[in-house]
């Protein structure tokens, strides 16, 4: 029901930088119905659907700052979780290490996704950045795609997998925690 009040209070009259946005007001209703929606259907019991219903406000909401020219720092973490999403394919399908095409995308993959988790951790706002938890994450996580560089250096998949297996569950709680 909050939403409602940025409605109220911005809907008709958006902050400068959305000024110029025509969907604007739009975008913030399609939002709150989908925020009602899935509030009603948590209230029923059903979990599941309602983060099926607002899981999608996410991305409205990263739409909205990106047509605009604003960042946010969950843009940053989105951008790490996708460029995750792209690595973690290798956990179930590890390259031919003979094949220098695939290795070469391995390590593409991998140096995006170190960068991006770089840059969660280099533009973390001042609380988040002096979270232990969060810092502990961060440098346990880019260590973990470090060590990826030495699995493709001894072709090894086993290990290869074994670090993506261990990242997946870090790569869920920069998300959930921290996103």
């Amino acid at each position: 029901r909050r939403w409602n009040a940025v409605i109220d209070r911005f809907g008709t009259a958006p902050p400068d930088v959305y000024s110029t946005d025509f969907s604007w007001e739009k975008t913030l209703r399609a939002i709150q119905k989908r925020a009602d929606s899935a509030l009603e259907t948590a209230a029923r019991g059903d979990a599941k659907a309602a983060r099926k219903q607002i899981m999608p406000i996410r991305r409205v909401l990263s739409a909205l700052r990106k047509r605009n020219g604003v960042t946010a720092y969950s843009d940053t973490v989105d951008a790490a979780n996708a460029a995750f999403k792209k690595l973690y394919k290798f956990r179930y399908t590890p390259p031919d290490f003979d094949v220098v095409e695939q290795v070469d995308q391995l390590r593409q993959i991998t140096a995006i996704t170190a960068y991006w988790y770089e840059q969660c951790l280099d533009n973390a706002p001042k609380a988040l950045a002096q979270d232990p938890e969060f810092k502990r994450l961060m440098e346990d996580s880019l260590y973990s795609l470090s060590r990826i560089w030495v699995a493709i250096a001894n072709k090894a998949a086993p290990n290869l997998i074994s670090i993506l297996r261990g990242l997946s569950s870090s790569n869920r709680m920069l998300f959930l925690r921290f996103g």
